[in-house]
């Protein structure tokens, strides 16, 4: 299949003019290398990047028409740039865990009120039958929060591996937030 590749500059940081080149491939390669030579970038340009493909399948003689995929837009940007989005992420998924332990407190509290309770009565009622359900529905959904948490943590951790972050302060900071929350979501919290 024949691949047409399109790259985009729109805007430079520098604030350089517009630029366009379209280049054709028979094969996808790096688009730092597209067309044979070197593209410089700096932090603050856009590429616009769409692929063009042709079916090589035939039907009485014919071939469908090329399609144009849907272009994307691609931010440069700096290792400072990217290392501090992360670190806000991160701060936020702090503040996340920090509301996350505080509710956890506050049912582990009240479950052993209700625990010593029920010991001191000898019998469950109905009533106590259902606060133990709301508190183990409670609990199972902090859990689910953790998760989600340490899912965003993770979804950081792969940024900064996919741009080859050179931050290894930042990254086992974030290694050790998702392992944490992983951790504390499997215990329910």
């Amino acid at each position: 299949a024949e691949t047409e590749v399109q790259e985009q500059v729109i805007a430079g940081a520098s604030g350089a003019g517009v630029s366009r080149k379209r280049v054709r491939m028979s094969r996808l390669q790096p688009l730092m290398m597209a067309g044979g030579e070197a593209q410089t970038l700096t932090p603050g340009d856009v590429l616009e990047v769409a692929a063009r493909v042709r079916d090589n399948f035939e039907m009485n003689g014919e071939r469908h028409a090329p399609v144009r995929s849907s272009a994307v837009r691609i931010l440069i940007v700096s290792q400072e740039q990217l290392s501090a989005e992360v670190a806000d992420n991160l701060r936020g998924a702090a503040k996340q865990v920090q509301g996350l332990s505080r509710q956890q407190a506050a049912v582990q509290a009240e479950t052993k009120q209700l625990l010593q309770e029920l010991t001191d009565r000898g019998s469950v009622d109905p009533a106590a039958e259902k606060a133990l359900a709301r508190l183990a529905g409670t609990q199972g959904q902090l859990a689910d929060q953790a998760r989600q948490v340490a899912e965003q943590i993770g979804g950081q951790l792969r940024r900064l591996a996919e741009n080859r972050s050179v931050d290894r302060e930042l990254a086992t900071a974030a290694q050790d937030a998702a392992a944490a929350m992983e951790a504390a979501a499997e215990n329910s919290m």
